[in-house]
């Protein structure tokens, strides 16, 4: 479990440090420059747990079934249920039409769907 220093930032300090992030975030345009800062900053939990949950949030959008996700992702329901209540949320709205207008991601969930239901037919529910 990925652990966080009791020691509370100044309220001044704190925003900036966020403020710094997100503009660092915001100025990587390309997946692998994503992957090379992320890779180094985060550890490989948290990658884990990070990536599951953007799926689950993603899997969500296109109408996937809870236990279908929670079999595809190896997550429990109350980890799907968590990003299920969240997902009304600008962010996530914005996320859905930047993915739902990039031509790979179209790709990426004809796919997922060929998976799912190949998945589907080996498990009984």
């Amino acid at each position: 479990m990925t652990q966080v220093s009791k020691r509370i930032l100044a309220r001044g300090l704190k925003g900036k440090v966020y403020q710094t992030f997100w503009e660092v975030v915001a100025k990587l345009k390309k997946s692998d420059e994503a992957q090379i800062f992320f890779g180094e900053l985060f550890s490989k939990i948290e990658k884990i747990n990070f990536t599951k949950r953007l799926s689950i949030v993603i899997l969500l959008h296109k109408g996937y079934e809870w236990r279908a996700i929670c079999d595809l992702l190896k997550v429990s329901p109350t980890t799907v249920a968590k990003m299920a209540s969240k997902m009304e949320s600008n962010g996530f709205e914005l996320l859905f039409e930047k993915v739902e207008s990039d031509e790979s991601w179209r790709e990426f969930f004809k796919e997922l769907g060929k998976l799912y239901f190949r998945f589907a037919k080996t498990v009984d529910y």
